[in-house]
């Protein structure tokens, strides 16, 4: 395997995910600041990562038409 440099579509995807784990983590946050329970924090946030990673692909049209 060689490293290659990295294109402006996987920067793109690299920030997507950027966002949606700062998205995740702030929510995650919110709530266990919300319930007075930081150990909430380390548990909710992949999982709210997943609901909202599935949430955005109820919305988005597959590929090939589909």
């Amino acid at each position: 395997m060689q490293v290659s440099y990295i294109s402006a579509s996987q920067f793109k995807k690299i920030f997507k995910t950027i966002g949606y784990l700062a998205v995740s983590a702030a929510i995650s946050g919110l709530i266990s600041m919300i319930a007075d329970d930081p150990k909430l924090f380390g548990t909710l946030t992949p999982v709210i990562n997943i609901v909202l990673v599935t949430l955005k692909q109820m919305f988005t049209q597959p590929e090939g038409g589909r």
